[in-house]
């Protein structure tokens, strides 16, 4: 692999765990220096790299990163024995910044996850006749957020292999480097 392959053996080990979103744990930075992780599904891998999630503005997570953008996302690949550990700087995309963003992504979405986002006025879970199910053409709550990760270093390391392969890709400008 070279330079910023990761990219591509990252999707390609997602492809072979099956079809998205994949689940993923995100770290962020509380406000008091503290880490917290959470699983997270990662809707997108773009062709640079960037890490594309749904999250809803009331999150404590959407207030980290708008604090402090440092975040860690790590993926296991099961199937493969292989983990990605991607660090970088996180953008909170709100309704006052990309609508067309949003709006793309609220339409691809399933109903289910939808409803869980038009249901959190209440809280956590859905209230009894709060829909199970809420289509594309549902007004999307202003509330609805994308975080995307910008990647900045890069370690995956296969535990299936002995010795383990590990390798570290970082970016420094445009260019990326890698080292095993």
């Amino acid at each position: 692999m070279q330079d910023a392959n990761w990219t591509a053996a990252l999707t390609n080990g997602l492809s072979h765990e099956g079809d998205g979103p994949h689940l993923c744990v995100l770290a962020t930075v509380d406000g008091q220096m503290k880490p917290m992780a959470r699983c997270m599904y990662c809707r997108e891998v773009t062709e640079d790299g960037q890490l594309i999630f749904v999250s809803d503005r009331r999150t404590r997570k959407d207030q980290h990163l708008r604090e402090r953008p440092d975040a860690e996302v790590v993926f296991w690949l099961e199937s493969q024995r292989t983990q990605f550990r991607v660090r970088g700087h996180a953008v909170v995309v709100g309704a006052e910044m990309d609508d067309y963003m949003r709006q793309t992504w609220w339409s691809k979405i399933s109903d289910e996850s939808r409803a869980i986002f038009k249901g959190l006025g209440n809280g956590w879970e859905l209230a009894e006749g709060e829909p199970t199910k809420v289509t594309a053409d549902t007004p999307m709550p202003s509330t609805f957020e994308m975080l995307v990760l910008n990647p900045e270093e890069v370690e995956m390391l296969v535990l299936k292999e002995q010795p383990q392969i590990r390798r570290a890709w970082s970016k420094s400008g445009d260019d990326w480097s890698q080292s095993d």
